[in-house]
């Protein structure tokens, strides 16, 4: 595979306009600027160790300014080119710090030439650095064009200025798209303050929703779900499965709380204490519709299941007048389907609720 040298870079064409004048302004590049910024840039790309190489790249992006970045990414279009290599995770650097350095400038080059993906990346890096612009710039595209698919885009570079911003863009859009968009806030949320931070601006927009008289669709219930899916993530990787339930309980409001969620939850907690998951779910009743209760129940079970199978029988057996107990039989006989269909059987008829009973049965004979 050819390498690019330094001696490439200095014979390869410069008649482009990046090359002869800065991205926010008339100052031309001189030709010397030019070949040292592309042997900089060959000489970091030929470097074979994926870390060194990556941590030497954003070495070298952090030099750039607004009257190299154009040579910088013409010089990595001449090396993949040249050498085939793609470098990916260095293309998407170069493109966000093109949005960074370049603002209008770049949109106008990426965009315009019809590279909508390229488009994304320089207005993430726009939108990080002047994200009231880069506003500007999306909302004044024509209906029916990209405006649409750049919002997560502005999301994802304004909430790394000023969260602030990115939520009140989010409580701009439709209510029906907010969800899609809600991870995005919710980790550049994280990146500046953790949990603690994440969990004050949910409470905000709440609070602002509630001044507004706002509607069943809301902000703040898609940033809960996303807020609760990196909560649950964090404290399974802590191996404390207990304290994402806590939190849940704790931050969740009526509606927040739906059976993926709950399955998910009360199923972490059960691989280390499944009678106190089971008491977490029924704590929530309040809040929940029947069917999102029998998911937590049928999460917590599950795991129960794996943990000691014989556990479950003896729970049912000692705690016949739990509020769950119906639920627990319910879920148990659906793990034993497969393995001992009549054992099934045996506990759905221990069903006390008749209508539930009659439930199980036609539900069991399906499977």
């Amino acid at each position: 595979m050819r390498t690019v040298s330094a001696k490439d870079a200095a014979e390869y064409p410069k008649n482009s306009e990046a090359e002869k004048r800065s991205s926010l302004g008339d100052a031309p590049v001189s030709p010397a600027s030019i070949d040292e910024v592309r042997a900089r840039l060959f000489a970091t790309l030929e470097e074979p160790n994926t870390l060194t190489r990556l941590r030497r790249f954003m070495e070298f992006s952090a030099t750039l300014d607004a009257s190299n970045w154009e040579t910088a990414y013409d010089g990595m279009t001449i090396e993949t080119v040249q050498t085939g290599r793609t470098h990916s995770f260095e293309w998407r650097l170069m493109l966000q710090r093109s949005g960074e350095l370049g603002g209008i400038r770049a949109m106008d080059r990426f965009f315009k030439g019809g590279n909508h993906l390229a488009s994304s990346l320089v207005l993430t890096g726009w939108a990080a650095v002047e994200p009231a612009a880069a506003r500007a710039w999306v909302e004044a595209l024509p209906a029916g064009s990209d405006r649409q698919t750049f919002i997560g885009d502005l999301v994802d570079g304004m909430v790394q200025r000023d969260p602030a911003q990115a939520a009140a863009l989010l409580a701009s859009i439709p209510s029906q798209d907010r969800a899609s968009y809600s991870g995005k806030l919710i980790d550049g949320v994280f990146q500046h303050g953790g949990t603690a931070a994440a969990t004050a601006m949910l409470e905000q927009t709440r609070k602002k929703e509630t001044a507004a008289g706002d509607g069943t669709e809301r902000t703040s219930r898609a940033m809960f779900a996303a807020l609760a899916d990196r909560v649950l993530f964090s404290n399974w990787t802590a191996k404390t499965p207990q304290m994402a339930c806590l939190w849940i309980g704790q931050h969740s409001t009526p509606g927040d709380l739906g059976p993926e969620l709950l399955t998910h939850a009360a199923g972490d907690w059960a691989r280390i204490d499944p009678v106190n998951a089971l008491g977490w779910v029924q704590s929530l009743g309040s809040q929940l519709d029947a069917g999102t209760v029998q998911a937590g129940v049928t999460g917590v079970v599950g795991q129960w299941v794996k943990k000691d199978a014989g556990a479950v029988g003896d729970w049912l057996n000692a705690n016949a007048d739990q509020p769950l107990h119906d639920q627990v039989i319910y879920a148990y006989a659906g793990q034993l389907t497969k393995l001992n269909p009549a054992a099934a059987a045996s506990w759905i008829e221990t069903i006390q609720d008749p209508d539930f009973r009659t439930r199980a049965r036609q539900t069991l004979n399906t499977r």
